[in-house]
């Protein structure tokens, strides 16, 4: 759990040149590099952290509370086999629809052709 007191203290590094302290304590390891080397952005991002320390460490502490800790217990309870359970599932039939005919792509078509020749 990070506190605001100790990032504003740590913000004060910068009046004997040790900018961007706050960052590491807030866990912006890359912009506490950037602020060290660069003396807060030549000094006015650390003007700036001083407004946005408190939302940083809001952001830090939630990112903290949002790892939750699992704790596994274990208790030496015999396991016991059941017999599984079968369920027999109603069959429903649909009867055919009186009249209906179906689409001509779907239904087959024989063609009789017989040739009957007439005698005189």
């Amino acid at each position: 759990m990070r506190e605001q007191g100790v990032a504003y203290l740590l913000w004060l590094g910068c009046c004997i040149g040790l900018f961007g302290l706050h960052r590491f304590y807030l866990d912006s390891f890359i912009l506490g590099i950037v602020w060290l080397v660069t003396g807060g952005l030549f000094g006015i991002g650390q003007l700036v952290d001083l407004i946005l320390i408190p939302g940083m460490v809001d952001g830090c502490n939630l990112k903290y509370n949002n790892q939750k800790q699992v704790v596994i217990t274990t208790t030496a309870q015999p396991v016991m086999a059941q017999q599984p359970v079968y369920v027999q599932q109603p069959v429903i039939v649909q009867q055919p629809i009186v009249g209906y005919v179906p689409p001509q792509a779907y239904v087959q078509q024989t063609v009789q052709t017989t040739t009957v020749q007439q005698q005189y």
